[in-house]
């Protein structure tokens, strides 16, 4: 089915926003590396110093828990920068396989987190650590223990942007519905295929060997309410989830997992008429690593 170029200002404004619904947990000890390896999907021995990588961690049946960003602090110190709703259910998941190893986890909570877009370079050397969150986007996350004077946006404007640049995030609702390529971590460098073994890595593994993903995250807006978890459908055919939704401007923006081979079926027009939905071609590619 025809996409929808995006034309919007909302990309190219500029602002920054204090992440109230963020948070750090931080993993500490000699086996922090080694534990978070055998966790999560990203190959995190190959993690510098002062650097963060997109990653997924998943059950044993490869749904994704939570995606997050985590950050080497140092050697023995990873920060994981995650959505404070989803915290508790990653610690449970986590100190479920911690057994002998040498790390604990703790909740950051004497730093700051800011959601920086479209700013210039020297505006994150305002903060102590700073990372993007994917190539493609001018979007990052500056981390501080200093409260910052600038003219702040609502953080509703910063849940936007990760909309806009199509970087989904798995909340409460849908937390154990989608395998990681399913919210296209793969095109998003959020999974290494090279590293050795991971909770979920054998179900991860074999849809990327099956060849192509059939259901894939992409951008679309509605004049109707729409929430995370609900479901979208055609003629009363459901073909797809919302992960992510952001209401700005008297529309809803979201993010959603299709069922490809059933949308492409669908003719825009009649879609559009009959369901309310524009969708909008991703602002990446969606067969390789951007």
């Amino acid at each position: 089915m025809q996409m929808h170029k995006f034309h919007s200002d909302l990309l190219v404004t500029s602002g920054q926003a204090l992440l109230k619904n963020s948070t750090i947990l931080q993993a500490e000890g000699a086996d922090a590396a080694s534990f978070l390896q055998g966790q999560f999907s990203q190959d995190l021995m190959k993690l510098s110093d002062k650097k963060a990588c997109f990653a997924g961690l998943s059950n044993p049946k490869g749904r994704l828990i939570v995606n997050a960003f985590i950050y080497k602090k140092a050697d023995d110190i990873f920060w994981i920068v995650l959505a404070t709703s989803m915290l508790p259910e990653t610690l449970k998941q986590l100190t479920k396989y911690v057994m002998r190893s040498k790390v604990k986890f703790s909740q950051v909570d004497n730093l700051l987190l800011y959601g920086l877009w479209n700013q210039h370079q020297e505006s994150t050397t305002l903060f102590n650590d700073n990372f993007k969150l994917a190539e493609h986007a001018n979007i990052s996350i500056g981390i501080t223990d200093k409260k910052i004077d600038s003219d702040l946006e609502d953080e509703s404007l910063w849940s936007l942007q990760k909309i806009l640049n199509v970087i989904p995030e798995v909340g409460p609702e849908t937390q154990e519905h989608f395998v990681a390529q399913m919210l296209n971590m793969d095109v998003l460098n959020g999974i290494s295929f090279n590293k050795g073994c991971y909770t979920g890595q054998e179900i991860i593994a074999r849809m990327q060997h099956l060849g192509r993903i059939k259901r894939r995250t992409i951008l679309v807006s509605s004049q109707n309410a729409l929430s995370p978890g609900e479901k979208i459908t055609y003629k009363e055919s459901p073909f797809g989830e919302i992960i992510n939704c952001i209401a700005h401007q008297e529309k809803f923006f979201c993010l959603a997992v299709v069922q490809l081979d059933k949308f492409k079926e669908f003719e825009s027009s009649t879609l559009l008429e009959e369901s309310g939905l524009i969708i909008y071609e991703p602002p990446y590619n969606l067969e390789q690593e951007v």
